[in-house]
C-alpha cells in the first residue's frame, strides 16, 4: 500500500539544521558559490544553491547537496530502504514526523540524501 503523506518545508529545513550539526564527524561541506546558509533553505535548494560533500578525514569527495539529493534522501528515509534496498531502522523516521528528531536522525537523511546509504556512525 502507498500512502503519501505532506510535510512542510519549515519541518524538512528543521531537520537539514540538525543533519548540518551531526554530521561533522564524517563530511564537510564546500558550498562554492553558494551562500553557506543557501543550502540549509528549500526554496534555495530548489533555486540551484547546492554544496559538495567531503570525506572530513580523506578529503575524497563523496557527493553533492542539492534539491534532487534532498528529495531523494527524504525518498529512501520514508520507506526505511536504502538505495541498494537495505532496509534500515524507520524509528528515526518516525520521530522526525513527531517533531522529536535529534543529531542520530538527521544524520541518518543526510548520508541517504548524500550517499544513498548509511555507512558511517
Amino acid at each position: 500500500m502507498k500512502i503519501n503523506i505532506e510535510i512542510s518545508d519549515q519541518r524538512i529545513e528543521d531537520l537539514i539544521e540538525t543533519a548540518f550539526e551531526s554530521v561533522g564527524y564524517w563530511a564537510s561541506f564546500d558550498p562554492g558559490k553558494s551562500e553557506w546558509a543557501s543550502i540549509k533553505k528549500i526554496d534555495e535548494l530548489k533555486k540551484g544553491a547546492s554544496a559538495k560533500v567531503y570525506d572530513c578525514e580523506t578529503d575524497e569527495l563523496l557527493g553533492e547537496w542539492n534539491y534532487k539529493n534532498l528529495k531523494r534522501g527524504m525518498k529512501l528515509f520514508a520507506n526505511g530502504r536504502t538505495e541498494k534496498g537495505v532496509e534500515i531502522s524507520r524509528v528515526q523516521f518516525t520521530e522526525f514526523l513527531r517533531g522529536d528528531e535529534d543529531i542520530v536522525t538527521g544524520d541518518i537523511f543526510l548520508q541517504l540524501a548524500v550517499l544513498g546509504d548509511i555507512v558511517y556512525g
